[in-house]
């Protein structure tokens, strides 16, 4: 790198450029789960990633003036994340190498509906660990039961938490139809 200062003549800094440095200083200082959210995120937003199911449901039933409920509060979320497992996030970030790999199997999987084969794709994604997704389970079912029973609901979770969803559901005496249905 080349340094010129206005009136000095020409100062020259040669420095190194260290890919670790860099990831370090963009983490340092969070929680384990924070700074593995945090290199996915910019790592999907550098393949052009720009979407989230969560925003889009939530603008379009704003938009709609529909009544909106969270399903978990923001401490609720933290809660829970910072239980997953250091050795999951680290082994994840291991594979960074096959990342690209990892995001395109999980798109074929949802896109194709085949909430199976995500489960049990070779993404050990740290987050989609099951003490992770059933304890959110519940708190998401505790929070729909209400609207639930007012009717004329629809209610979005992500595709981990369907399984779960579906048979906490069932066990309150609805039944749930669709594509693909519990065991």
């Amino acid at each position: 790198m080349m340094k010129i200062w206005p009136g000095c003549g020409k100062l020259v800094t040669f420095t190194k450029f260290d890919l670790k440095d860099t990831v370090y200083e963009m983490v340092k200082g969070m929680k384990p789960w924070l700074a593995f959210f945090t290199l996915w995120s910019d790592y999907l937003k550098r393949l052009g990633w720009k979407y989230s199911v969560d925003l889009e449901g939530y603008q379009i039933a704003r938009e709609l003036g529909k009544k909106i409920v969270f399903l978990e509060t923001i401490e609720e979320q933290i809660e829970v994340l910072q239980n997953i497992s250091h050795d999951n996030i680290i082994f994840f970030l291991s594979q960074v190498d096959r990342w690209e790999h990892f995001a395109r199997e999980y798109v074929e999987c949802y896109l194709d509906g085949d909430l199976e084969k995500l489960k049990f794709t070779r993404v050990r994604f740290p987050s989609r660990h099951h003490a992770v997704i059933n304890k959110r389970d519940k708190i998401f079912h505790q929070r729909m039961r209400a609207e639930l029973a007012q009717g004329q609901v629809l209610a979005f979770v992500g595709a981990p938490h369907l399984r779960g969803m579906s048979r906490l559901l069932i066990e309150d005496g609805y039944r749930v139809k669709g594509p693909w249905l519990p065991q």
